[in-house]
């Protein structure tokens, strides 16, 4: 798909009368990439399309029933926005890790059994150490707006091996209204070079 706003433009859409999901490829990613991706993703809903602020946080602020999030990584744009409010959403892009930063993530973002799960996946171990980070990242841009604190990747926990296209997190102690054990989805998809994430917490 081509758009003379920017190129190679990817269309993941669950629902296409209710939420859009895109991708695409800019000159330079950021908060303009960002306004003509969710310009286009509104289009696709059937939208004028309405300018999303941010607040003192840089989270997106949305008007009327929009919901969604943004992300960018390097010259790609991502964003998922739907209507009606009945979620909140997160998406998140990441380079694939190397050797060091894989290490990283490891001692930081992971625990014992999460590197276990990790180890038995199908999915190549730095590829997995990335969706994984990336789906941590995804969570707390969903869950940030009911939290409205920052929390660590200790809060929530990878609780099966995960798939190319597919993982789901566990939250530990509890989080706003999002009780101990409760699990979470999260979308993946892998490209060359970088991984994409995203998931949707019912409000």
């Amino acid at each position: 798909m081509k758009n003379t706003q920017f190129q190679d433009c990817i269309v993941l859409a669950t629902d296409t009368e209710q939420c859009q999901i895109l991708i695409a490829r800019f000159d330079r990613a950021g908060s303009n990439a960002r306004l003509q991706l969710a310009d286009h993703a509104q289009t696709l809903l059937g939208l004028e399309p309405q300018t999303v602020g941010r607040d003192a946080a840089g989270a997106p602020v949305w008007s009327g029933d929009l919901g969604g999030s943004f992300s960018h990584w390097r010259d790609w744009s991502a964003c998922v926005i739907a209507k009606g409010a009945a979620a909140d959403f997160g998406i998140d892009l990441e380079g694939i890790v190397d050797e060091a930063t894989g290490a990283v993530i490891r001692a930081e973002a992971l625990d014992a059994a999460e590197a276990e799960l990790i180890d038995q996946s199908p999915v190549p171990r730095f590829v997995a150490e990335t969706l994984v980070f990336s789906a941590k990242e995804s969570f707390f841009k969903a869950a940030f707006p009911r939290v409205g604190r920052v929390f660590g990747f200790d809060e929530v926990r990878l609780v099966a091996p995960l798939s190319a296209d597919n993982l789901t997190l566990r939250v530990c102690r509890g989080l706003a209204d999002l009780g101990p054990g409760f699990h979470v989805d999260v979308h993946c998809k892998i490209y060359d070079g970088f991984v994409l994430t995203w998931c949707a917490i019912p409000r």
